[in-house]
Parts: C-alpha cells; structure tokens; sequence
C-alpha cells in the first residue's frame, strides 16, 4: 500500500486534514455514518452492528498501519490521524439505544458525540497512559478507552435517566 493511500485511511478517510480540530471531524464522520445507517434502517440491530464493524475495522487499521504513521506524517500520533477517533467514537455508540423518534436519535447521537470528544480530550487515566503504548496500539488504545467512559456515561444517562 503507497504512502498517499495510508495517510487517507489513517487521516479517517480525508477528515483528519479538515480544521480546525481534525479528531472532532473524524468523530463526526463515524456519527455521520452511524445517523445515516438508521436513517436508512431504523433498526437498533443494524446501527449497533454497524457501530461494532467500524469500531473492530479502524482499531485494526490503526494498529497495522500505525508503524508508517512517523514515515507518513512525521509523529507517532499527529492530529492529522484521525481513524482513532472513528474507532473510539464507535465504541460509546455500541447498544446505545437511539429513541423511537428523529429527535430523541439527535440528541443521543449529540451526547454521545459530545462525550467522546470530552473523554478524549481530557484523557482521564488510564487514557493518557494508554498513548505511551507502541506505534498503532498507543494512537488508538486511549481512543478506545475515552470511548469506553462515553459509552458508560451515554448508557446511564439514556437507559437510567431518559429510560429509554
């Protein structure tokens, strides 16, 4: 695979050359994708398949294409590398329950998003440890776990306070 085909994947498909905030593109292309999945199926089934597929795909893209990441961008982790927020971002949308109506799918959507982007911002542990990992592993291991805690505070707020 050449060095232009590499750096379009690992920069989440073109998003990560957007700014400002390239990982906030990639985080909106995978909620982007996952808002058109159920728009087209409306069904919980096939969004959270769909969320697992791209979560397994870009984690495993991540790692095998992270060793070329200092040849491709020049840093073990450039912002321009956007794919970790994909993978991360699918996981806080994995059996998220998405409401019966467009809006109560907004405003999931809306949290879920906003809450990855905090996590992965702030990285509270073991999320910035999780960086210091070898090439791929440590770009998207700490995108992973920011997922984890959105995916955690996203399952409470919905099914707990909302009851959804």
């Amino acid at each position: 695979m050449n060095a232009s085909v590499r750096k379009f994947i690992l920069s989440g498909f073109g998003l990560g050359f957007l700014r400002p905030a390239p990982g906030t593109w990639g985080s909106l292309g995978c909620v982007a994708v996952i808002a058109g999945v159920f728009a087209l199926s409306r069904s919980q089934c096939v969004v959270t398949t769909t969320a697992v597929a791209i979560a397994v795909i870009t984690t495993v893209a991540c790692i095998a294409l992270g060793k070329h990441l200092v040849t491709d961008f020049g840093k073990k982790d450039p912002g321009t590398c956007s794919l970790d927020e994909w993978a991360g971002q699918a996981i806080a949308l994995i059996a998220l329950p998405l409401g019966t109506t467009l809006q109560q799918h907004a405003i999931v959507l809306a949290g879920a998003f906003l809450a990855f982007r905090l996590f992965d911002i702030v990285k509270p542990f073991p999320c910035r440890r999780l960086e210091h990992l070898p090439d791929g592993i440590g770009v998207v291991a700490d995108d992973l776990a920011a997922g984890v805690y959105a995916a955690v505070v996203m399952q409470i707020v919905v099914r707990g306070v909302l009851g959804w």
